[in-house]
């Protein structure tokens, strides 16, 4: 039973970590975009475009990376009672 809640947690703190660094870059792209396109001349309207997606994108990202650290704990506290609770079963108590 713990191995598979270990497992679980270990499947969603990777999703939770995999999003959360696709949606920081994101947002890094997408302002990186949006100083390339001014420098080029774009129109304001793209730019406040833009500037909607990559905080969007941010957001998603920074909400996903907390979700990563929780379940990343979760996941730690689950090893660390596995390891309390194997000891006990091998000295029988």
């Amino acid at each position: 039973m713990t191995y598979a809640r270990m497992d679980g947690f270990l499947k969603l703190y990777g999703f939770c970590r995999n999003i959360a660094f696709v949606g920081i870059v994101a947002a890094v792209a997408i302002i990186a975009a949006m100083v390339w396109g001014a420098r080029a001349g774009e129109a304001l309207a793209d730019a406040r475009s833009h500037l909607l997606w990559a905080s969007v994108s941010l957001l998603a990202g920074v909400a996903m990376f907390y979700r990563y650290l929780k379940f990343h704990r979760l996941y730690a506290v689950e090893v660390f009672l596995g390891y309390i609770n194997s000891n006990l079963l091998v000295r029988g108590k």
